[in-house]
Protein backbone atom coordinates (compact mmCIF):
# COMPACT_ATOMS: atom_id res chain seq x y z
CA UNK A 1 0.00 0.00 0.00
CA UNK A 2 2.89 2.32 0.83
CA UNK A 3 4.43 1.58 -2.59
CA UNK A 4 1.18 2.47 -4.35
CA UNK A 5 0.94 5.74 -2.45
CA UNK A 6 4.60 6.52 -3.25
CA UNK A 7 4.14 5.75 -6.97
CA UNK A 8 0.94 7.80 -7.08
CA UNK A 9 2.72 10.72 -5.39
CA UNK A 10 5.62 10.56 -7.85
CA UNK A 11 3.21 10.39 -10.78
CA UNK A 12 1.26 13.41 -9.50
CA UNK A 13 4.45 15.45 -8.99
CA UNK A 14 5.64 14.58 -12.50
CA UNK A 15 2.33 15.70 -14.01
CA UNK A 16 2.42 18.97 -12.08
CA UNK A 17 5.98 19.71 -13.16
CA UNK A 18 5.31 19.01 -16.83
CA UNK A 19 2.05 20.94 -16.88
CA UNK A 20 3.83 23.97 -15.40
CA UNK A 21 6.37 23.87 -18.23
CA UNK A 22 3.74 24.03 -20.93
CA UNK A 23 4.58 26.66 -23.54
CA UNK A 24 2.08 29.22 -24.70
CA UNK A 25 0.26 28.16 -27.83
CA UNK A 26 -0.42 31.77 -28.81
CA UNK A 27 1.47 32.58 -32.01
CA UNK A 28 3.32 35.89 -32.15
CA UNK A 29 1.44 38.88 -33.59
CA UNK A 30 2.53 40.51 -36.83
CA UNK A 31 3.82 43.50 -34.84
CA UNK A 32 5.86 41.25 -32.55
CA UNK A 33 7.37 39.38 -35.49
CA UNK A 34 8.16 42.55 -37.42
CA UNK A 35 9.61 44.32 -34.38
CA UNK A 36 11.99 41.42 -33.82
CA UNK A 37 13.14 41.76 -37.45
CA UNK A 38 13.56 45.54 -37.25
CA UNK A 39 15.23 45.82 -33.84
CA UNK A 40 18.88 46.36 -34.67
CA UNK A 41 21.23 48.94 -36.12
CA UNK A 42 20.93 49.16 -39.89
CA UNK A 43 23.76 50.53 -42.05
CA UNK A 44 22.74 52.49 -45.14
CA UNK A 45 23.86 50.86 -48.38
CA UNK A 46 22.04 53.10 -50.89
CA UNK A 47 19.84 56.18 -50.89
CA UNK A 48 17.91 57.88 -53.65
CA UNK A 49 15.91 61.09 -53.69
CA UNK A 50 13.56 61.31 -56.68
CA UNK A 51 15.64 58.62 -58.42
CA UNK A 52 19.00 60.37 -57.92
CA UNK A 53 21.76 58.66 -55.92
CA UNK A 54 22.47 60.74 -52.82
CA UNK A 55 24.81 58.47 -50.89
CA UNK A 56 28.23 59.71 -51.96
CA UNK A 57 27.33 63.23 -53.07
CA UNK A 58 25.73 64.18 -49.77
CA UNK A 59 27.76 62.38 -47.12
CA UNK A 60 25.38 59.50 -46.38
CA UNK A 61 28.37 57.16 -46.12
CA UNK A 62 28.11 56.83 -42.31
CA UNK A 63 24.33 56.93 -41.93
CA UNK A 64 22.89 54.33 -39.55
CA UNK A 65 19.34 53.77 -38.36
CA UNK A 66 18.60 51.96 -35.11
CA UNK A 67 15.18 50.61 -34.18
CA UNK A 68 14.58 49.58 -30.57
CA UNK A 69 11.77 48.61 -28.24
CA UNK A 70 10.15 45.71 -26.46
CA UNK A 71 6.88 44.25 -27.63
CA UNK A 72 4.06 44.10 -25.10
CA UNK A 73 1.08 41.83 -25.76
CA UNK A 74 -1.03 44.07 -23.53
CA UNK A 75 -0.30 47.06 -25.82
CA UNK A 76 0.23 45.77 -29.39
CA UNK A 77 -0.17 49.27 -30.86
CA UNK A 78 2.59 50.80 -28.74
CA UNK A 79 5.22 53.17 -30.05
CA UNK A 80 8.85 52.10 -30.32
CA UNK A 81 12.04 54.13 -30.72
CA UNK A 82 14.42 54.95 -33.52
CA UNK A 83 17.62 56.93 -33.70
CA UNK A 84 20.01 57.87 -36.48
CA UNK A 85 23.73 58.52 -36.52
CA UNK A 86 26.01 59.81 -39.24
CA UNK A 87 23.19 62.08 -40.39
CA UNK A 88 24.44 64.60 -42.96
CA UNK A 89 23.28 68.22 -43.14
CA UNK A 90 21.04 67.08 -46.00
CA UNK A 91 18.57 64.86 -44.16
CA UNK A 92 14.88 64.07 -43.96
CA UNK A 93 15.52 62.46 -40.55
CA UNK A 94 15.50 63.96 -37.08
CA UNK A 95 18.16 62.56 -34.74
CA UNK A 96 15.61 60.33 -32.97
CA UNK A 97 11.94 59.76 -32.31
CA UNK A 98 9.19 57.16 -32.16
CA UNK A 99 7.50 54.90 -34.66
CA UNK A 100 4.45 52.69 -34.80
CA UNK A 101 3.38 50.02 -37.19
CA UNK A 102 0.69 51.04 -39.66
CA UNK A 103 -2.71 49.96 -38.38
CA UNK A 104 -3.92 48.40 -41.63
CA UNK A 105 -0.62 46.82 -42.78
CA UNK A 106 1.88 46.38 -39.95
CA UNK A 107 3.96 44.04 -42.11
CA UNK A 108 4.67 46.83 -44.66
CA UNK A 109 3.81 50.19 -43.07
CA UNK A 110 5.53 52.32 -40.42
CA UNK A 111 4.48 55.69 -39.07
CA UNK A 112 7.44 57.79 -37.99
CA UNK A 113 6.76 60.19 -35.12
CA UNK A 114 3.05 59.25 -35.01
CA UNK A 115 2.10 61.68 -32.24
CA UNK A 116 3.75 64.79 -33.65
CA UNK A 117 3.24 67.35 -36.40
CA UNK A 118 6.15 65.65 -38.20
CA UNK A 119 4.26 62.36 -38.64
CA UNK A 120 5.48 60.52 -41.74
CA UNK A 121 4.05 57.36 -43.32
CA UNK A 122 6.65 54.95 -44.68
CA UNK A 123 6.55 51.70 -46.59
CA UNK A 124 9.13 49.12 -45.58
CA UNK A 125 10.24 45.64 -46.55
CA UNK A 126 12.72 43.23 -45.03
CA UNK A 127 14.07 40.48 -47.25
CA UNK A 128 17.00 38.16 -47.78
CA UNK A 129 19.65 36.66 -45.62
CA UNK A 130 21.48 38.61 -44.40
CA UNK A 131 18.48 40.88 -44.02
CA UNK A 132 18.03 43.96 -46.20
CA UNK A 133 15.67 46.74 -45.11
CA UNK A 134 14.15 49.08 -47.70
CA UNK A 135 12.28 52.22 -46.62
CA UNK A 136 10.26 54.29 -49.08
CA UNK A 137 8.63 57.59 -48.18
CA UNK A 138 7.75 60.98 -49.56
CA UNK A 139 9.05 63.82 -47.46
CA UNK A 140 7.62 67.31 -47.62
CA UNK A 141 8.03 69.56 -44.67
CA UNK A 142 10.14 72.13 -42.95
CA UNK A 143 12.86 69.55 -42.55
CA UNK A 144 15.81 69.06 -40.29
CA UNK A 145 18.21 70.70 -42.70
CA UNK A 146 17.98 72.43 -46.09
CA UNK A 147 14.31 71.90 -46.94
CA UNK A 148 14.45 72.38 -50.69
CA UNK A 149 17.02 69.61 -50.94
CA UNK A 150 15.17 66.99 -48.91
CA UNK A 151 11.61 67.18 -50.25
CA UNK A 152 10.63 64.32 -52.52
CA UNK A 153 10.44 60.54 -52.85
CA UNK A 154 13.11 58.75 -50.81
CA UNK A 155 14.21 55.13 -51.17
CA UNK A 156 16.71 54.03 -48.54
CA UNK A 157 18.24 50.56 -48.44
CA UNK A 158 20.03 49.21 -45.36
CA UNK A 159 22.01 46.10 -44.47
Amino acid sequence: MKRLALHTGILMMTLIIFSACKKSSTPPTVQETQLSKLTKTWTLSSVELDGVNKKDANNYNNFKLTFSGTYSASNPDASYSYSVSGRPALSAWPANGDFKFGASSPETQLVRDPDSADQLNMTYSISGSPAVLTLTFTYSGTGYSRTAEVNGQWVMTFN
